[in-house]
């Protein structure tokens, strides 16, 4: 893939132009989940052990943080969201990670309707986000005018769940935010293929704290969930 030849000035006013995108992140439900070590009552107000990174409060938690995630940034926060909580999850939680060609109804299904417990050692909690204005976000969806026009090469890398793309998505993360994007909605590659959700995943960059702090507010904590 040569991003040295993509033109970044037209791809933003390109993307800027585009109504019904804006639409579908601004104001919208974005779920983060975490998973901390099981301490029943699980007081999502104190403080936990999370399965990795040092103890703290879930319900404060900054859901940006250094990655090593599909549109990650070399040394600098990103936060991964889902509009769907069903989609959040395969993301998330390991379990669910690895099993992407599995059927909806055998193992994802029956969490959603609390019938299942895939790790009882582990709770998560889950956080409910919105994006109150508009900042350049770049569309990279299946079918979206940008992964069609300007980036036909790298539907190979999004679309496949093996990390070894990592390489080449990161790097088109690092000249996108060089160009002064916020951030790229994609979708899923870990929802199982029978599953009626169609949602889309969003990494956002951490330009400036107050920046994000006005753009991303916390609209409500929706529940928190065994594993």
């Amino acid at each position: 893939m040569n991003i040295e030849k993509i033109n970044f000035n037209d791809l933003k006013k390109e993307s800027n132009t585009i109504e019904s995108i804006k639409r579908q992140y601004i104001r919208n439900d974005w779920w983060n989940l975490s998973i901390y070590k099981n301490n029943p009552p699980n007081d999502p107000t104190k403080k936990q052990i999370p399965l990795r990174g040092k103890p703290g409060i879930p319900w404060e938690k900054d859901p940006f943080s250094i990655k090593d995630c599909r549109f990650s940034l070399k040394n600098k926060p990103v936060a991964y969201f889902s509009n769907e909580f069903a989609i959040a999850s395969c993301e998330t939680i390991k379990q669910f990670r690895d099993k992407y060609n599995d059927s909806w109804e055998e193992f994802l299904k029956p969490y959603l309707e609390g019938i299942t417990n895939p790790h009882p050692d582990s709770y998560c909690y889950s956080l409910n986000y919105a994006l109150y204005e508009y900042i350049d976000i770049l569309d990279l969806r299946l079918g979206s005018n940008a992964l069609s026009n300007y980036f036909p090469e790298i539907k190979q890398h999004i679309t496949s769940p093996d990390i070894k793309v990592y390489q080449y998505t990161q790097d088109l993360s690092e000249k996108l935010y060089e160009h002064g994007f916020n951030g790229i909605l994609y979708n899923s590659v870990r929802m199982p293929s029978d599953s009626a959700f169609s949602g889309c995943n969003l990494v956002l960059f951490k330009r400036k704290l107050k920046l994000i702090d006005n753009i991303l507010k916390v609209l409500e904590t929706r529940q928190s969930l065994e594993l």
